[in-house]
């Protein structure tokens, strides 16, 4: 598990610094002060145990949403907007390092009390066992959506395989397609129409760097 914090802690610090979006409608859920920031809470339902959602790595509440209404049904459930996603404010180096805290500051802030049934989907998995671990009394139980692990944190480089946390941006750039990339047109259906030539998707490597925007859709 000593490994797992560590893997953890890397992948945490290359995480976007991408602050709270401007131009986004008003939260669903609340704001809730974690000490000089806001995260964004949003729970519904009534109930114990009360489920928390961890979404993935470039995830926050609302990719819960049909989820959580079917979970709310029966029991207590929150989702929540890691500090630099969503609503909630930037995150910085400590934040990005301690994001297991910062769930924890937050529940108790907004009176959310254990015991907690913690799903995690892909980095999220990662995430509430390092929840666990430091608050143990706290979880009665795991939901592991599709999660990453330890050893699933590992490209290939030039044939190496190495630690996603240790990619330059250079290795990074290196990796991505440098040319047009062709679509395949689909099948034509019966009773349809289609118009135009097959479509190509550009995506330019030297202009991407780590840090912005994802290039590849999820």
């Amino acid at each position: 598990m000593a490994f797992a914090r560590v893997v953890l802690a890397l992948w945490c610090l290359t995480a976007s610094l991408g602050a709270q979006q401007p131009g986004l409608p008003a939260p669903p859920g609340q704001l809730v002060d974690v000490g000089g920031r806001r995260l964004h809470l949003l729970c519904s339902g009534t109930g114990q145990p009360t489920v928390v959602l961890e979404a993935g790595a470039s995830a926050f509440a609302i990719d819960w949403t049909l989820v959580q209404r079917e979970v709310d049904r029966t029991t207590r459930v929150c989702s929540y907007d890691r500090a630099g996603m969503g609503w909630s404010d930037s995150s910085t180096t400590t934040t990005r390092a301690s994001e297991a805290a910062d769930l924890h500051t937050l529940l108790r802030a907004a009176g959310e009390h254990p015991p907690f049934v913690m799903v995690g989907a892909s980095r999220g998995g990662l995430l509430i066992r390092a929840f666990a671990l430091d608050h143990p009394d706290d979880v009665v139980g795991f939901v592991f959506v599709d999660p990453a692990t330890e050893d699933r944190l590992f490209t290939m480089v030039n044939g190496q395989a190495v630690l996603i946390a240790e990619v330059t941006p250079d290795q990074m750039r290196a990796m991505l397609p440098r040319q047009s990339v062709p679509i395949p047109r689909r099948a034509r259906k019966p009773g349809r129409h289609s118009t135009g030539s097959r479509q190509t998707a550009t995506l330019s490597a030297s202009r991407w760097t780590p840090g912005s925007s994802h290039p590849f859709p999820r």
